[in-house]
């Protein structure tokens, strides 16, 4: 180990320095994090909302299983996204033409990735407990 714990509260009150100095470069970089990441939920939503529900309307066989596969995407280790898009955006790899890698686009694409199987295994989990409780609802506004 090559650092102590005093460099590191060292390095953190710097930190909160740069932060509440309102120090350009960090700001810059926050707001590059923030819209890589509300663009990624916004995508994974978009595409992930529609597939929980088509899933929660399947048959009961095929939606065991995909909801199975989604349970266990969740736990996608990020290396394996990063890697894998690392591979695919290379000069080498097979959408190296795009040049898209280390941009914003690919990281949008990577929290996307991450970000799908939680919303759809969220909604495809949550969609027959608002059913019921809909169902229910309406029940008691005929009565």
């Amino acid at each position: 180990m090559t650092g102590s714990l005093g460099d590191l509260v060292r390095d953190a009150w710097q930190a909160l320095g740069f932060i509440v100095a309102g120090d350009r470069e960090v700001w810059r970089v926050t707001a590059v994090s923030l819209q890589v990441s509300l663009s990624a939920l916004l995508l994974a939503t978009a595409a992930a909302v529609p597939t929980g529900y088509a899933l929660a309307r399947a048959r009961p066989a095929f939606a065991s299983l995909a909801s199975w596969l989604l349970h266990a995407l969740t736990a996608l280790p990020t290396v394996v996204v990063g890697l894998g898009l690392y591979f695919a955006f290379s000069a080498s790899g097979p959408l190296g033409w795009t040049e898209l890698l280390y941009t914003k686009i690919a990281m949008t694409l990577g929290q996307c990735v991450l970000a799908f199987p939680i919303v759809a295994a969220l909604v495809l989990c949550v969609l027959p407990a608002c059913a019921s409780t809909g169902r229910r609802f309406v029940s008691v506004l005929a009565d």
